[in-house]
């Protein structure tokens, strides 16, 4: 992996080599986030997002789910940082963390972000869909960012 990459994905794990070692070995989830990222800002996120959600809905997958669930609440937390005049992310990811928090209030990032941690909390309690909810909670980012936007 060249260094732009490897700085990219520790910026991302907030500079856990152990998590950029999961992220590095899950490099098309990670594209697949980042596209869903991008889409995000831009309003194009419909086929993304139904495969992103399918991929972790499926059976087996369940680790994928998990660097999913990480990757959601890191980039709400980074959003509600930056909204709220905290400290700006790592210029490799900050421009587009920038974009999202600029689309809506901070109050309702925090009720997106309290949501969806909620919603994500309760997949192994409660035995939920990980399609759905990761469905759910993109859905919710995005009707955050429409409503405001």
């Amino acid at each position: 992996m060249d260094s732009a990459a490897a700085a990219r994905l520790l910026a991302i794990a907030d500079g856990s080599i152990g998590l950029a070692l999961e992220l590095a070995e899950k490099g098309d989830l990670v594209d697949a986030l980042g596209g869903v990222l991008t889409g995000l800002s831009t309003g194009d996120t419909a086929t993304d997002l139904h495969k992103l959600a399918g991929r972790l809905g499926q059976v087996g997958n369940e680790a994928d789910f998990e660097l999913f669930a990480r990757w959601l609440r890191w980039l709400l937390e980074r959003i509600v940082v930056v909204k709220s005049g905290g400290p700006m992310p790592d210029a490799l990811i900050g421009e587009e963390t920038q974009r999202l928090a600029a689309l809506a209030s901070l109050d309702r990032w925090l009720e997106v972000w309290e949501n969806v941690s909620r919603l994500l909390d309760s997949v192994p309690v409660a035995n939920l869909d990980r399609k759905q909810v990761a469905l759910n909670s993109l859905l919710a980012v995005i009707a955050t960012v429409r409503a405001d936007g």
